[in-house]
């Protein structure tokens, strides 16, 4: 199925020819400067492929309750910087990563999943920083800060 990309003022001129190309594959409809791009497809698409994600998570997260390590090796395959996170950290990003991905697929919001899975990318780079990874270990005495350090008035 091949994907084809349209100009979006090419949909409000020509609506009916623009969504007929969806029998042949998704339409990207592109918009000009920073806007993001949209996406036209058919339900019926939409719905297996909502559906294919649906079991394909739920499938991970039987192999992942009955032999975790073999779910954080995939983990590790697929995100190779999984690898800079500690043994424990390995095992709670891809239950994190397994549990947004669990009620994205049933949802249809995958946002908290992008998310989430960026935030675990950003912890694994600071592991693999011995610079950032001391200051991160260093004891935060925030207790002792004087009132006017504080940028947020005490209540």
């Amino acid at each position: 199925m091949a994907t084809e990309t349209v100009p979006l003022s090419e949909l409000t001129r020509r609506m009916t020819q623009v969504a007929a190309r969806t029998a042949r594959g998704d339409v990207i409809l592109s918009r000009r400067g920073s806007a993001e791009d949209l996406y036209l497809s058919t339900r019926e698409r939409h719905e297996q492929e909502s559906r294919a994600a649906v079991v394909t998570t739920e499938m991970l997260a039987v192999v992942a309750q009955q032999q975790p390590d073999l779910a954080v090796d995939a983990l590790t395959r697929t995100l190779a910087w999984v690898a800079w996170l500690p043994s424990d950290d390995k095992v709670a990003c891809l239950q994190e990563l397994l549990d947004d991905l669990r009620a994205g697929a049933q949802t249809g919001d995958l946002r908290r999943f992008a998310l989430d899975l960026a935030a675990w990318e950003s912890t694994a780079v600071a592991h693999n920083d011995p610079g950032v990874l001391g200051q991160l270990r260093r004891p935060h005495a925030r207790e002792d800060l004087p009132a006017e350090a504080s940028l947020v008035e005490r209540p």
